[in-house]
């Protein structure tokens, strides 16, 4: 939870950089590493999803054009890619199709408003990506316990 939290304050503010620094090749390289993202989640390829959402994540960081802002990225989705957290969200894909579903509108949602260059759309897209992703991991589970 922590590190969500973390990610989702640091993100926020990596995406509104990109919006201004992103070059066109950028804006691909954030496309290309959705798109592969898209393609393993609808094909339940849930550990290579995860593994593609760091690459997608990275690419929006690497728009930035600083550094820093890369290590700091690089190191909170390091620490989400430990095995028991990939296990723990791949299990949660797996036993509803439509929690895949809802993450993948919810990227499309960030790539587009990115490559739009909309400040407010950006903004609300990743808000509601983290919102989602806490509520589905945590608020869920105190639900069904």
């Amino acid at each position: 939870m922590q590190i969500l939290q973390a990610r989702k304050s640091l993100e926020i503010g990596v995406a509104q950089l990109a919006i201004t620094e992103a070059t066109d090749d950028d804006l691909r390289l954030i496309q290309s590493a959705l798109e592969e993202k898209i393609e393993k989640g609808k094909d339940g390829q849930y550990q290579e999803y995860l593994r593609y959402g760091k690459k997608f994540h990275l690419a929006i960081a690497q728009a930035t054009k600083n550094p820093v802002i890369l290590r700091m990225m690089d190191s909170l989705l390091s620490a989400s890619q430990q095995p028991l957290s990939v296990s723990m969200r791949q299990r949660f894909y797996e036993e509803d199709g439509a929690r895949i579903t809802q993450m993948l509108e919810n990227h499309i949602a960030i790539a587009t408003a990115i490559r739009e260059r909309n400040l407010q759309k950006t903004i609300i897209a990743m808000e509601e990506h983290f919102d989602l992703l806490i509520k589905q991991l945590y608020h869920d589970k105190a639900a069904e316990g």
